[in-house]
């Protein structure tokens, strides 16, 4: 099977967990039903990652998938960046190139760090804007070999070529300070939580003792709080 093909299929599942989940989970639920479901660790990381999203951005509808493109070519720090956001004609056009994005051309949205401009002290400020996968003048150069600790997992760097963006599509907010500085251990806790799930899946299947499950238990009922 071809890693393509893995992919989509990856893709596809967490496409029918996201629709299956009742709409009242919190997105720690979410990412622990989805581990519950997951056929491997990769599929775990997979909505763990989609739900922090969802809890960094609650304005976001449930549904669709979404990837957080921060990192550029000379890193991921605001010191470094270059892609850029500029007021046009009352509209945005986005220009940059985002050299590592997780989920790549299979999200329906992306959330996209760029430079909206320099503040008086020299600094920039930074937005964080919702570009439609499918706009025009989005490309992707999706990555040839996978990354060995989430196999199937999709990447890929994103380019932007003065992309054509509404007012409304800007996130409301500083794009590094208030958002993107967040959101490491709000991931981390929610592919932890999804890795748990999973975890509990493969000790109802092969019968772990009982002292195992109750550490599991304890932990779930901790995240799902």
């Amino acid at each position: 099977v071809s890693t393509s093909q893995e992919s989509d299929e990856l893709v596809g599942w967490a496409r029918k967990v996201l629709q299956e989940a009742p709409a009242h989970f919190s997105t720690i639920q979410l990412a622990i039903f989805a581990g519950y479901s997951a056929v491997d660790l990769s599929a775990a990381f997979v909505l763990g990652y989609q739900g922090a999203i969802q809890c960094l951005l609650p304005d976001l509808s449930k549904r669709p998938l979404y990837a957080l493109c921060v990192t550029e070519e000379k890193g991921g720090s605001p010191k470094v960046m270059e892609t850029q956001l500029v007021n046009k004609d009352g509209n945005y056009s986005l220009s940059g190139t985002k050299s590592f994005v997780s989920m790549g051309n299979h999200v329906d949205e992306l959330l996209v760090l760029a430079v909206r401009g320099i503040n008086e002290q020299g600094q920039k400020e930074f937005s964080m804007v919702r570009v439609p996968s499918d706009a025009v003048g989005v490309t992707f150069a999706v990555f040839e070999s996978e990354l060995p600790f989430v196999p199937r997992v999709p990447h890929a760097s994103v380019m932007f070529d003065e992309v054509v963006l509404p007012e409304s599509l800007i996130v409301d907010g500083d794009g590094y300070t208030d958002i993107v500085a967040h959101f490491r251990p709000i991931e981390d806790m929610h592919v932890f939580s999804a890795v748990v799930g999973y975890l509990w899946q493969i000790a109802v299947i092969f019968k772990w003792d009982d002292s195992a499950k109750e550490q599991l238990l304890f932990m779930l009922g901790f995240l799902a709080q």
